[in-house]
């Protein structure tokens, strides 16, 4: 029997909205959050972190998601020095509580204590026939790992707008980043930082 896991992306972010209730359903009872101070030095690493990825001479993902990751921090450290209602704080912090509370307690989830296994043999074979397609046209391209990815640039050279619907997004550092799944690792042998995966190689567990 042929069987799938779900986006990790989607694995990810449901443990972790999980885990962002709770900690707020734990904090009900305040209203107000109290005062906090920052350490000194704050600002000064950050500047020097931002900095240094603008200096770079090729961006990659990690640049990106590290200026994402920035931006997350100078919000939350702005609602850590402006201490203000338990609502404002947690819409400045959460997408650092997100990952924070996932890894003090993402592994205490179950989340291999599956009670519906659905086979992805019906549907992975059409995938597999769409992304062939895609590649067959030219706009996508294999990897020496067994990954497939859409090249943006390629598509556009054809006369196509990737960007149509929203094309102020198009060079987004945090949209590009989220491209990847929140779970993958290794090194990522795409072309550009901008192409995104359509199939992705196996990886252990």
């Amino acid at each position: 029997m042929n069987t799938t896991d779900i986006d990790d992306k989607i694995i990810l972010s449901a443990r972790r909205q999980y885990l962002l209730a709770r900690f707020k359903e734990e904090h009900a009872g305040q209203e107000t959050v109290g005062d906090t101070v920052l350490a000194e030095t704050f600002d000064e690493e950050v500047n020097k972190a931002y900095k240094e990825t603008l200096q770079s001479q090729s961006v990659t993902v990690d640049d990106l998601l590290l200026r994402a990751h920035i931006g997350a921090a100078q919000l939350a450290a702005d609602a850590l020095q402006v201490p203000g209602t338990v609502s404002e704080f947690f819409a400045k912090t959460e997408d650092v509580l997100l990952p924070s509370l996932d890894t003090l307690h993402g592994a205490s989830l179950d989340s291999n204590n599956h009670q519906i296994l659905p086979e992805s043999e019906p549907k992975v074979t059409h995938i597999v026939d769409f992304v062939s397609k895609i590649v067959a046209n030219g706009f996508g391209y294999a990897t020496a790992d067994g990954s497939v990815y859409f090249g943006i640039n390629s598509f556009e050279k054809a006369g196509h707008s990737y960007s149509r619907l929203e094309p102020w997004n198009k060079n987004d550092p945090a949209l590009l980043a989220d491209r990847e799944g929140s779970l993958s690792k290794g090194t990522l042998m795409k072309r550009s930082p901008n192409h995104f995966a359509l199939w992705k190689a196996s990886q252990a567990g």
